[in-house]
């Protein structure tokens, strides 16, 4: 049904993703201290330290709301650095970027708040013990296993770079004049992809110079074939 504008939930589509994702993943970061629940397309993230003990995106000494620990905080900031460079992964082909429009309760930019729907890094209401992230990238037509690495490396490289992920929007603030800064064009997102610095790095740089040259040529393919939108707006027309 639909959630917000632009923004379609599908039950079954729902079970399956979660079957594929939590069949064989899910243990493997549990192991790991890393939760990660899938919900609607949106992902939450939950790191703790031992046997669930602690959770270390909380700083339990702190009377914010939400506590967020200098953790979290770097957390967030590397999944911000590293989100432009892999939307070709969050958004994999050219009908992901339709539901990329302002005013529709989708990530145009990497910003992060307090139970905030509009934002790409969402802070659900919660308790220190479950305090999390949304992430609320990518869409029901992404790769699970993709999408995973992809922000394990951003989580990572968030951690170990002790990046800075920006103020905080507040729960109700109402974002004016929205900024669009993540690609919103499949070619523009591969394009991000192609340089990124830090990804190659992580999926490894033979599997993401495969991955960049056979979605370009997906690209090309797909911008090469003539629709009948074309016929119906240009035919008579030029």
């Amino acid at each position: 049904g639909l959630q917000s504008p632009g923004s379609y939930r599908s039950d079954r589509h729902i079970r399956c993703f979660a079957r594929l994702t939590n069949r064989n993943n899910k243990g493997l970061f549990i192991n790991d201290g890393i939760a990660i629940t899938k919900f609607a397309g949106n992902i939450n993230i939950n790191r703790n330290a031992g046997q669930f003990l602690n959770n270390i995106f909380a700083d339990e000494s702190s009377t914010a709301i939400p506590p967020v620990s200098e953790k979290m905080r770097h957390a967030i900031g590397g999944l911000a650095e590293t989100m432009a460079d892999n939307m070709a992964i969050f958004a994999p082909n050219a009908n992901s970027y339709r539901r990329l429009i302002p005013e529709s309760f989708v990530p145009l930019t990497p910003n992060w708040g307090y139970n905030h729907r509009s934002v790409s890094l969402r802070i659900p209401v919660s308790g220190a013990a479950d305090t999390r992230i949304e992430h609320r990238v990518a869409g029901a037509d992404a790769n699970p296993y993709l999408v995973m690495a992809a922000i394990l490396a951003g989580l990572h490289h968030g951690l170990t770079q002790r990046c800075d992920p920006g103020e905080m929007i507040a729960g109700g603030q109402v974002i004016t004049d929205e900024v669009i800064t993540l690609p919103t064009r499949w070619e523009s997102a591969l394009q991000k992809f192609r340089d990124s610095q830090t990804m190659p790095r992580y999926l490894g740089e033979e599997y993401h110079k495969i991955y960049t040259m056979v979605k370009s040529a997906e690209c090309d393919e797909y911008n090469a074939r003539i629709s009948p939108l074309d016929y119906a707006s240009y035919l008579r027309a030029v």
